[in-house]
């Protein structure tokens, strides 16, 4: 039977969501790139610190290209593509080198936006080998909005390992696109995640895995064999290596919350071992990682937004709002976190099949949405 859930919320979470004084909005505190205490206690690293460009660079010098920079959003700041240069001078890269890795970041793009992270990307390679784009070096995730002619071609789309795999069929419109309201750039970001560990790789979306693969298997020999990379040597080697993001050319593409766990070389860190909870079924490696993930919706609820088309739900769990109430057409066990627009956050709310959440007056946004059975904690925190 279908309920209402009204008092999960509270006197502190109502007063948090409502609408307040600019004084308070202003003291509201930073809600992005800076790790939360269960990411330090697993053993995550920042690698964007929210101020400036330390521990980045370009691939053949130290300091960081001048077509990126630190700006700020809200009340933190994003790793931006201030000007479009689509040159080897405008390539961004960490200073650290990883090879095996559990990585998440959030990104969005402009309307017609197009970059790429690339994984396990050589900074000194060998003298003579190719530098422009980097892939010769380590695979590439793409990143890139769906009015991008690259968006809307196979093996291209956003997810996709760039020219070799694409995300599953099922998940295709995962990602949130760039879009304009009023002429200006409205920016939905999305969680994205890449977990690596020898020749096994997979991608997650916004909680939701669109792709896993085992370098030099038969399926990736023969996606190889078909794309530009083939002839070049280390593009599948599993080196260890820089996260490598991607000036393409388009401006105004946002990176946040950039963190990064180095799993080693120890073999009981791998995610496909035997007994890892990565894995579907922790006795039998070959069942691949779990499918979902705790994800981030960013949607915005309130008197103008939930009659935008882009509040219809994502990632098959069809989150819905009538305007006062929250509730998914998909019945399932979730647990959803809502906020106001400043970042600041109510109380977690279990929300079981039919069930709506009573929503406080003002605007808001849905900050997370995980699953109710425990599924979401298998493989690090939430992002706040």
């Amino acid at each position: 039977m279908s309920k209402t859930i009204t008092h999960a919320w509270g006197m502190k979470a109502l007063e948090a969501l409502g609408l307040v004084a600019m004084a308070a909005t202003l003291a509201a505190a930073q809600t992005h790139n800076v790790l939360t205490a269960d990411e330090k206690t697993a053993g995550y690293t920042s690698l964007y610190n929210g101020k400036d460009l330390t521990g980045w660079r370009s691939w053949d010098v130290t300091s960081a290209p001048p077509s990126w920079e630190s700006a700020a959003e809200s009340t933190w700041q994003v790793l931006n593509i201030k000007t479009g240069q689509s040159n080897t001078g405008s390539l961004i890269t960490t200073d650290g080198s990883f090879m095996n890795f559990d990585f998440k970041v959030e990104w969005a793009t402009s309307t017609n936006g197009n970059s790429g992270i690339f994984i396990r990307y050589l900074t000194n390679p060998p003298t003579g080998a190719k530098n422009a784009w980097g892939g010769a070096f380590g695979p590439e995730s793409q990143v890139v909005d769906v009015n991008n002619s690259d968006g809307n071609s196979d093996l291209h789309r956003a997810g996709d390992l760039y020219d070799m795999i694409p995300v599953a069929d099922a998940q295709r419109n995962w990602v949130f696109n760039g879009s304009k309201v009023g002429g200006v750039e409205v920016y939905r970001y999305n969680q994205f995640r890449i977990i690596a560990f020898g020749n096994h790789v997979a991608h997650y979306g916004n909680g939701h895995k669109l792709l896993e693969y085992i370098a030099h298997s038969k399926a990736w020999n023969d996606a190889y064999a078909q794309s530009k990379y083939n002839g070049q040597p280390l593009y599948g080697e599993a080196h260890a290596g820089s996260m490598y993001f991607q000036n393409h050319g388009q401006t105004n593409i946002h990176f946040r919350d950039v963190r990064i766990k180095n799993l080693g070389a120890d073999a009981k860190q791998n995610p496909w071992a035997k007994g890892s909870a990565y894995l579907v079924n922790p006795n039998d490696t070959t069942s691949g990682l779990k499918e979902n993930l705790t994800f981030l919706d960013n949607l915005t609820f309130g008197p103008v937004a939930i009659k935008a088309p882009a509040f219809a739900g994502r990632n098959g769990l069809g989150l819905r709002t009538d305007g006062t109430t929250l509730y998914f057409a998909n019945h399932g066990d979730y647990v959803v976190r809502v906020g106001d627009l400043t970042g600041r956050t109510g109380a977690e709310i279990r929300v079981r099949g039919s069930d709506r959440i009573a929503l406080p007056s003002g605007n808001g946004r849905v900050i997370s949405v995980r699953s109710g059975s425990g599924i979401s904690g298998l493989i690090g925190p939430q992002s706040k």
